[in-house]
């Protein structure tokens, strides 16, 4: 059955899925009514009758919805999509996470916000079931700062004795968060199964260093479906919060995991908008109207294309050949392995080429370009990214960006798309001519 986004939203409206499932499935009526309000995003039909009755009562907050997006394309089987989770939650997303907290978040830093209530990850997952899983942690997270209300700790210093030194016994996947109102910092440990076996050891490290551990009932955020435990950590010498974020974990929602997997899966390129995504382009509307005049001018030579990741983009309108296209893959790769080290440079080419790579696959048919030499465009060589930097001849590399612009600039009209990516290749070579190797 597929499940769609617009799941319903009002009692009656689960008792109605609920008897669809039923006449689908065969499920008792009581089990049907569970999995409709699982698609609704609640834990339970119990779960789900209470919080729709609370929110008829005064002061009571209305739900929120944060979406969660993943694309992916799998290489040997050739096929792609994506995937979008709808979590409830019980505040916006800047609430729960900054934009400057989301670059140093434990399971989302690779997370980009498109709009207010938006996340969609930064690259491509190698299949379906990846794109959920990692979609699925991204959420956890989530749901673990909705609920606990910390935040994701923006110092790289620990206490010594869990890294160093007298290890805390069994520590695995461990993430650090900070309460915002005390400051104190409070870790995450979540062990594969192993927290049971170390029990006496762990306890002997935390009389010794003054931590207390505790193991909340609420499954824990890196893989509960994968068999991984869930403890807090803390030093009781300034305060001692666990307990209450433990007690405040154990009502929160049940964690999302992609075993039970509730979003929706869609091809690639079906334009997917949120309800923020919606109400940001209306109230960008009048905004765009005084610089109309200006934005038909720059698009006379561009044309509109939904990127890989679902995001309206343009390109110059005309195709440049594929021969063209190879020849700018075999220029800007050696480039990325030789400099993979230099953040300036890996940064913007990598962008360079992502963009490129989108306009190839908007300017050709497959039945133009096969796949096999698509893929060997601009990311043919898969082991660039793994070469040590011997001796660097920086004056070739920049040599070779220079080729690449004028390859672009000989195949494409002056206009805005191209200029952004000539910058890109000249800010990337400043940085290379600024890099003392």
């Amino acid at each position: 059955m597929t499940k769609e986004l617009l799941a319903p939203r009002t009692l009656e409206g689960i008792k109605r899925l609920a008897k669809n499932i039923s006449k689908e499935t065969g499920q008792q009526h009581s089990r049907a009514l569970d999995s409709a309000a699982l698609c609704s995003g609640y834990q339970n039909f119990a779960h789900a009758r209470r919080m729709l009755s609370r929110a008829h009562e005064p002061n009571v907050e209305p739900q929120t919805f944060i979406f969660i997006t993943g694309y992916w394309y799998d290489h040997d089987t050739k096929e792609g999509g994506r995937e979008t989770l709808k979590l409830r939650v019980s505040k916006p997303l800047e609430e729960i996470i900054t934009t400057a907290q989301l670059r140093v978040a434990a399971y989302l830093s690779r997370f980009r916000r498109v709009s207010a209530d938006h996340l969609v990850y930064r690259f491509q997952y190698i299949s379906q079931q990846s794109a959920r899983h990692f979609v699925c942690q991204a959420a956890r997270a989530l749901q673990f700062m909705d609920a606990t209300g910390l935040k994701p700790s923006t110092s790289r210093k620990l206490n010594p004795n869990l890294h160093m030194g007298e290890r805390l016994p069994g520590i695995d996947h461990s993430t650090v968060w900070r309460d915002p109102e005390t400051g104190q910092i409070i870790v995450v440990d979540e062990p594969y199964g192993g927290g049971a076996t170390w029990q006496q050891e762990r306890d002997t490290w935390s009389r010794r260093h003054g931590w207390e551990i505790i193991k909340p009932s609420w499954s824990g955020i890196y893989f509960p479906d994968g068999g991984t435990e869930f403890y807090l950590l803390a030093d009781v010498s300034k305060g001692n919060p666990l307990q209450r974020i433990a007690t405040t974990l154990d009502k929160a929602p049940t964690p999302v995991v992609a075993s039970r997997w509730n979003g929706e899966s869609a091809p690639w390129d079906k334009l997917f908008s949120t309800p923020g995504e919606i109400a940001s382009a209306k109230t960008n509307h009048e905004r765009k109207k005084s610089s109309q005049k200006v934005t038909k001018k720059i698009s006379a030579k561009t044309i509109g294309y939904h990127s890989m990741f679902g995001n309206v983009r343009r390109k110059p309108d005309t195709r440049m050949p594929v021969e063209a296209h190879s020849q700018i893959g075999k220029l800007l790769m050696p480039v990325l392995g030789a400099a993979w080290k230099r953040q300036g440079v890996r940064n913007r080419l990598e962008t360079v080429r992502s963009e490129l790579d989108d306009w190839v696959q908007k300017e050709y048919l497959r039945t133009e370009l096969s796949d096999e030499v698509f893929h060997k465009l601009y990311y043919g060589d898969v082991q660039h990214r793994f070469r040590s930097n011997e001796k660097l001849d920086i004056a070739e590399l920049t040599h070779k960006l220079s080729a690449a612009e004028r390859i672009l600039k000989k195949h494409y009209p002056d206009c805005e798309p191209l200029r952004a990516i000539l910058r890109k290749l000249e800010k990337a070579r400043e940085s290379l001519e600024k890099w003392k190797v």
